[in-house]
Order: C-alpha cells, then sequence, then structure tokens
C-alpha cells in the first residue's frame, strides 16, 4: 500500500467515525414531554413519574423533562397525543400491553403500528385487590361466590374495555365457567381512581397491576387476594396465591414501556434506546422493579416491535374468544 492509498484509507476511517458519532448525537433541544396516558396516582402515572426520577437524578438528559398527564380513552387519548407529533422525538409516552389490547378492541382510534416502541423496561402481574374490610376475606371466598353467582361481586379496572386487566377478568372467568359479560364491571381513568372508589366502599374488587395498590396495602387500607401469575411472585407478594393455585388458569403477562411517535430518525431512536437502556439497567429502576414485584428487562426499539407483534397475535386469538376482539 502506498502513501496515497494509505492516506484515503485514513480518511474513509475518518469519515466512518464521524458519521457514527455524528449518528448518536441526536439530543432534544427543547423540552421534553414524557406522557403518562392516565390520571395522576394510577399505574401510568406511578410509572412514568418513576421513570423520571431515575433520569433526571442520573442527570442522563439536559433539557427540560416533565410528566404530563392525558387520561382518557383507555390510555388512547394519551398514545393519540404523542402520535400527532410524528418525526418529533421531543414526545414520548408510558405504554403497556393495553395499547395492544386497545388495538384489538378497536378502542383507539389508530393502530399501535402508528406509534414507535423505543424500549421495553420490564415484565408485570396484574392482581385482585379488595378494602380491608371487605366481606371477601380471602381469594377462594370470592372466586366461589362468583362461580356460584358472576354478580356476587362488582369489578373496577383501568384505564377502559378491553385493557390487560379487563382480559385477566375474562380469562378468570372463564376458568371458572361464567361469561365476564355477567359481572359486574366498572371502568375508572386510572387505577388509582378505580382504588379510591374500592376504598369509598363503591365497588368490590379491583383488578390492576402492583404498584398503585401496593402503598394502600402498606397502609392496611386494601388487601391483595390472587396474581395473575404462573407462580407467586418475591418480597412482600409471597404470600399473595395465585389464581391458577386456586384452580382458576388465568394468568397474563404485562409489560411496561415507552413509545415514541411514527417516523423517528435512526438517531432519535437511537437516543432513546441509548438512555432507557441506562435507566432500566440502573440499580434505581432494579430496586424500583423489586419495590413493584416487577422484573426489569431491556428490549431495544427493534426487539420491542418483535416481541409486541408476537403478543398482538396471540392477544387477538384470546379477545376474539372472549368476544372482546373488533
Amino acid at each position: 500500500m502506498n502513501l496515497k492509498q494509505l492516506f484515503k484509507v485514513i480518511v474513509g476511517i475518518a469519515l466512518a467515525f464521524l458519521q457514527a458519532t455524528a449518528f448518536a448525537q441526536w439530543k432534544p433541544s427543547k423540552s421534553v414531554e414524557l406522557v403518562a396516558p392516565a390520571t395522576p396516582g394510577g399505574g401510568y402515572d406511578t410509572l412514568a413519574r418513576k421513570l423520571h426520577k431515575v433520569i433526571q437524578d442520573a442527570k442522563l438528559i439536559n433539557t427540560p423533562f416533565n410528566v404530563v398527564n392525558k387520561p382518557g380513552g383507555g390510555g388512547g387519548i394519551g398514545w393519540g397525543y404523542v402520535r400527532q407529533h410524528a418525526g418529533d422525538a421531543h414526545f414520548i409516552a408510558v405504554a403497556s400491553s393495553t395499547l395492544l389490547t386497545n388495538d384489538i378492541a378497536g378502542i383507539n382510534a389508530f393502530k399501535w403500528t402508528e406509534l414507535t416502541p423505543l424500549a421495553l423496561l420490564s415484565t408485570e402481574y396484574l392482581v385482585y385487590s379488595v378494602r380491608a374490610d371487605n366481606k371477601f376475606k380471602v381469594a377462594k371466598e370470592l372466586l366461589d361466590a362468583v362461580r356460584a353467582n358472576p354478580k356476587a361481586a362488582v369489578f373496577a379496572t383501568a384505564p377502559g374495555p378491553g385493557n390487560a386487566n379487563h382480559i385477566l377478568m375474562g380469562l378468570t372467568a372463564k376458568a371458572l365457567g361464567v361469561s365476564a359479560s355477567q359481572m359486574p364491571l366498572v371502568f375508572f381513568s386510572s387505577a388509582g381512581d378505580s382504588m379510591a372508589a374500592a376504598l369509598g366502599g363503591h365497588i368490590d374488587v379491583v383488578i390492576s397491576s402492583i404498584p398503585p395498590v401496593l402503598e394502600q396495602v402498606k397502609a392496611g387500607k386494601m388487601r391483595m387476594l390472587a396474581v395473575g401469575a404462573p407462580q407467586r411472585l418475591r418480597g412482600e407478594l409471597a404470600n399473595v396465591p395465585t389464581l391458577q393455585e386456586l384452580g382458576a388458569n388465568a394468568v397474563l403477562v404485562n409489560w411496561r414501556g415507552v413509545v415514541g411517535p411514527k417516523d423517528l430518525s435512526k438517531e432519535q431512536v437511537r437516543y432513546w434506546e441509548d438512555l432507557l437502556g441506562a435507566a432500566g439497567k440502573s440499580d434505581a429502576w432494579k430496586s424500583y422493579s423489586e419495590e413493584t414485584s416487577s422484573t426489569p428487562i431491556f428490549m431495544d426499539s427493534a426487539s420491542s416491535v418483535r416481541f409486541m407483534q408476537t403478543q398482538h397475535n396471540e392477544l387477538r386469538s384470546v379477545m376474539q374468544e372472549l368476544g372482546l376482539a373488533k
């Protein structure tokens, strides 16, 4: 190799390095909104604010960064708001498998593919909870009562029909040999609202993710009856039986992640992958996962898309069987 050829190689390497550096150098140039598609106090709000704190405490972002609540439409209002900002990575939202079930049930005014999955951060399971002095002291009492009379208890969930909590109820009803449509069910804007209804004695049973109910349990105001997991969870939920061990074969995995609008550049996606990866792998996030009995994971954008597509197909099959698919 002569000097001229060597020079060309060096220049080529330098250009490639500069291009790679530029590829990863997109950063927010204005305030970033992290949308919680529910009212304050609910599962999405808890998730968004914890993620916000982890990111802020680790100084992973240098521009103003705020949590914005956009409740309504079973989460669809918040996700729809992000969808309106195509190509703008300054708008992101927390999401769960409800994004997919809403799509299957025809609740959202858009398809889930009109958003960009940026990362999955954790998986968790759903619980049945009651007020501490509720007539149902243990899960078996509740399940036996519903098996004998589907109208024996009034259930509540959020944020809307066809969400993951609703599907778990449908799976439970099927396992008990009753119709979910016969079971009284009230929908609220957030898990916090449904919890307030339970605490007020307006409904009997709340179906929700773990974070919104955990503080109420610690305060002695609520009791967890059963969890829709394949085996008992660890820590503070070790004494909560699974629906399976109680004879109701109902299990549902609920993921938590972050989505952005459509038409983001590779640089924008890479930025959020890197930032969310750092947050999701941090000790603070692992500690939060332990507190909420969830499992920390990290899937980048491409892996998230594949996972969500697979789950979408699986959920469609279940929801068609339950009569919830459009």
